[in-house]
């Protein structure tokens, strides 16, 4: 869907956020239109509210993971947890 959609809009990269989960994020990643990812999967309401943070973690760094699948020469993000928003993270190159 994103190639048909970026075909005439050879400049632009997307970020899709809809619909994007563990098992389809490396697809999504490892196409040339897509800059970053969404995904709210790892951190969803019910994990916040009951304060699961090491489930979160443990999301986070799986979708770390699949980062460094698709670009093992990528460096590794530095983000500081104060800086973490959890309404939606990402998954950035």
């Amino acid at each position: 869907m994103i190639q048909a959609m970026a075909a005439p809009f050879s400049q632009i990269r997307f970020m899709p956020t809809g619909g994007i989960n563990a098992d389809n994020a490396g697809d999504y990643l490892a196409s040339p239109k897509v800059l970053c990812c969404g995904g709210s999967w790892m951190v969803k309401k019910n994990l916040i509210q009951e304060k699961d943070f090491d489930k979160i973690e443990q999301l986070v760094r799986e979708a770390a993971a699949i980062r460094k699948e698709v670009f093992p020469w990528a460096k590794p993000l530095l983000v500081q947890p104060t800086t973490v928003s959890f309404s939606n993270a990402m998954i950035l190159l």
